[in-house]
């Protein structure tokens, strides 16, 4: 009996084990982003993950649902903000994509900026997206393979890519069962990888779970699994040069390829969290929207896309212009 008495006594005498320091650098690299540098007691290089947000361009929420899986393991979380200043007024990351002011470049050169002031592991750079951001990086992972060494699509992406790559990235695509997005624009993307061979694929499809409340069950424990998996896949290829390096013929050979594939498809829906209200029954959706919802049949998008090919057109215009 004395003896268990002074065990308890021992146990609570003992300090709880303390959370790993961590460092928060808000706006580095970019206006808006967040870099959370976690203490680790291996002092040579560390992975990186880079995780894009949905529409809307907040980043706090993907950021508190990866920031504990990362701080415990040890890893960079880069959670860039989609750059107003370059046109991404709407915040979402696909969106941007085919506007004039969009930058194939920009977010290697935010990974880049990242790697010159903090010791990176360039065979262990991955990349995370959310809902309108993994829709981005269904165009950004294809278009340069060699940037990541793997990727997780969380509930969105769409297959953007044009032509199949060369380096063969693992991809991880972790959804909800019920979320809308699977059908038109996650399975499509997965079935673009089967058909290019040589992915490594992982799908996951939680039952019941929506497509925001994928945050919520990375914030309860999957985060670990997720990036877990990431971990254990470094990069196959070489590493990338920056993306700049591939030329403007290679650019423009890319962005013909992601205009051609935009064409045809449907614009992904809006997260849930930004959806505008719903419209009345039977209203027709004003001119130039990008996705309007049926008040009668809630997330069911009656029109898609208008605005996108609008930008698409003046870019082939404007493109016309300068030949």
């Amino acid at each position: 009996m004395r003896r268990a008495a002074a065990l308890v006594l021992l146990l609570l005498a003992t300090p709880a084990a303390a959370a790993p320091p961590v460092a928060v650098a808000p706006d580095f690299p970019c206006a808006g982003c967040v870099l959370r540098l976690p203490a680790h007691p291996d002092p040579g290089p560390r992975p990186l993950l880079v995780a894009l947000h949905g529409d809307g361009g907040g980043v706090a929420k993907l950021v508190r649902a990866l920031e504990t899986a990362c701080d415990q393991a040890g890893v960079i979380l880069l959670a860039p903000r989609c750059p107003r200043d370059l046109g991404c007024t709407a915040g979402s990351f696909w969106q941007w994509l085919p506007t004039a002011g969009h930058d194939p470049a920009w977010l290697g050169a935010q990974i880049d900026a990242v790697a010159a002031r903090e010791p990176v592991d360039p065979a262990r750079i991955y990349a995370a997206g959310y809902s309108g951001g993994a829709t981005y990086l269904g165009w950004y992972v294809p278009t340069f393979p060699t940037r990541f060494a793997a990727v997780a699509h969380l509930a969105g992406g769409a297959p953007l890519g044009g032509p199949c790559p060369a380096c063969k990235v693992p991809v991880l695509f972790l959804i909800g069962g019920v979320d809308p997005m699977i059908v038109p624009y996650t399975a499509p993307l997965r079935r673009y990888y089967e058909a290019c061979g040589g992915h490594e694929l992982l799908w996951q499809t939680l039952p019941g779970v929506t497509h925001e409340g994928i945050l919520d069950t990375l914030a309860a424990g999957r985060a670990r699994d997720t990036l877990a998996w990431l971990l254990a896949r470094p990069a196959a290829c070489a590493p990338a040069l920056p993306d700049a390096g591939a030329g403007a013929g290679a650019r423009d050979a890319a962005e013909a390829a992601n205009a051609a594939a935009l064409e045809t498809l449907p614009a992904p829906p809006l997260d849930p969290a930004a959806r505008p209200a719903p419209a009345p029954p039977r209203a027709r959706p004003a001119a130039g929207c990008v996705c309007a919802y049926d008040a009668a049949s809630p997330g069911a998008p009656v029109l898609a896309g208008p605005a996108l090919l609008l930008a698409l057109a003046a870019r082939r215009r404007r493109r016309a212009d300068r030949s």
